[in-house]
């Protein structure tokens, strides 16, 4: 074993456990030095089993050996054995990585550009097209890294960019001389650890008593409050701390909500037409129907299960049907049309600004790489290897099973996982878009079929009163009707509960 690793082991004993762990501050970000920072934590069960306890020696070793700096405590909770393995990646490594991944970071050179407070409030309609655009523009030059000095090297990768680099040198490790044993994911699976992950950046629910704010407090009193729901949202500090990805995620989300503002008026003003349109000539179908007195015919084939009803009756849903269904509907539909093609070219622009500010040309690629479940298995159940006829090398092939289960996994939700799983996927990013399909065919199914159902369907298959035939067609579906105000009102009620249940579920 390593020297540095036989070291850290070795404060581990017993004599030297109780001490450590009194001056062991749990919410720290730091190793034992109050200097060096957390940028990654693995965690495992200190079971005694020498195989896995041989494994996790080599991978931390190889860590090591790539420039990593490890630090091992154990828990303070004495219910459990859990060895957790703080990883710090000094700023050279860090810095060769970078370049290594040929990641373009830009240094930025005039941070006044920024016109926009992210604290302002009711900017709604001043700044709708440019809201959170200025704040992440200034002027910027890539920069060659040796050409900063150590301070600004080290400001230059933020928390997120540090964890993402580290896991990198996790995802590439080796464990054996296998040239399958390599990977973080590999042993996660194998349960050699039990847990791998970045850590929080200090504690949210206070101010420090001197230093810097941390981010994440900053997030949780600029951002992630409801008192907060009137101000633009820091960007920036959202890609500092979560990376670039979930800003992207978070960008987009509030440039559709802004967006949803226009064809909300329109839909309101729309609604509005529909209360005032009532006392005019277009309202005249549903008056009929709550003036009539006339009675209709009984929907079941023997009059004393169910009697004649008036037409009167009706008289709720045809005026909700004419609320929302009236001459305003359709511009509203074309309405909506151009404001999504409209939503969707100035996303487009405002993604790029986004994507060229963060540096977002850099990506990882270890969604694109065989996942150890995937090897796992075409290893013990299919050891047939093929030659790839583009690369020349020697690959492992099993047969997809996609087409057998493409009915199956449109039916249960509950079973996503598992038939993703028996799919075998190749790669994390094919296993996602299987696994995303199954649950948005199921979502679409759950949603949208009694609905459809409504709109195209039903009361299709009904003849005329008296058919006594249409009892028994098509296992009596037929008899399923609409009101006699039509069925437009049905789809309404049906569509908000749904949404009202989709908000409550969210």
């Amino acid at each position: 074993m390593d020297r540095d690793i036989e070291s850290d082991a070795s404060t581990l004993n017993e004599d030297e456990e109780t001490k450590d762990i009194e001056n062991i501050d749990v919410a720290t970000e730091f190793f034992r030095d109050k200097t060096r920072c957390i940028d990654f934590v693995l965690v495992h069960v200190n079971d005694g089993n020498e195989s896995k306890n041989l494994l996790r020696e080599i991978f931390q070793a190889n860590l090591q050996a790539e420039g990593l700096e490890i630090e091992m405590e154990r828990s303070i909770a004495h219910t459990d054995n859990n060895i957790f393995i703080k990883i710090h990646a000094p700023i050279n490594v860090i810095i060769k990585y970078a370049q290594l991944f040929n990641w373009k970071m830009s240094w930025k050179k005039n941070t006044t550009q920024s016109t926009i407070n992210t604290n302002k409030k009711y900017e709604v309609f001043e700044k709708f097209f440019k809201q959170g655009i200025e704040e992440i523009i200034g002027i910027k030059e890539e920069v060659s890294l040796s050409e900063l000095s150590e301070t600004d090297q080290e400001n230059l990768f933020t928390n997120a960019e540090r964890s993402a680099l580290v896991f990198e040198i996790l995802y590439r490790a080796r464990f054996g001389d296998h040239k399958r044993e390599v990977g973080i994911f590999r042993l996660l699976s194998s349960g050699i650890y039990s847990a791998a992950y970045p850590i929080h950046n200090g504690n949210y629910h206070r101010d420090p008593s001197e230093g810097e704010i941390p981010l994440r407090r900053q997030l949780y009193t600029q951002w992630a409050h409801w008192k907060n729901y009137n101000k633009s949202q820091p960007y920036q500090t959202i890609r500092m701390y979560f990376g670039e990805e979930v800003a992207m995620y978070f960008a987009w989300l509030g440039f559709y909500t802004y967006m949803l503002v226009p064809a909300s008026a329109v839909g309101l003003i729309c609604l509005l037409y529909g209360f005032l349109s009532w006392f005019s000539a277009f309202s005249v179908p549903a008056k009929e129907v709550c003036n009539s007195k006339y009675y209709m015919c009984p929907m079941c084939e023997h009059y004393t299960d169910c009697g004649f009803q008036k037409l009167s009756s009706s008289c709720l849903y045809a005026t909700l049907t004419h609320l929302f269904d009236n001459m305003s509907t359709m511009f509203f539909a074309l309405f909506m049309a151009v404001w999504s093609t409209t939503f969707l070219e100035l996303w487009k622009r405002r993604q790029a600004v986004f994507m060229w500010s963060w540096n977002m040309k850099h990506s990882s690629d270890w969604d694109q790489e065989t996942r150890p479940e995937y090897e796992a298995v075409i290893t013990e159940s299919n050891p047939r290897a093929r030659i790839n006829p583009v690369t020349g090398e020697e690959e492992l092939r099993l047969k997809n099973r996609s087409l057998k289960l493409i009915h199956i996994k449109k039916i249960f939700h509950m079973f996503s996982g598992k038939l993703t799983d028996m799919e075998y996927n190749r790669t994390e990013a094919q296993y996602e878009g299987s696994y995303t399909f199954k649950l948005f065919a199921f979502e679409f199914v759950n949603y949208y079929c009694y609905p459809i159902y409504i709109s195209f369907f039903k009361g299709g298959l009904y003849t005329h009163p008296g058919d006594k035939d249409v009892y028994r067609k098509f296992f009596g579906v037929a008899l399923d009707l609409c009101d006699p105000a039509g069925c437009i009102s049905e789809l309404l009620i049906q569509m908000l509960t749904i949404m009202a249940g989709k908000a409550d579920r969210a």
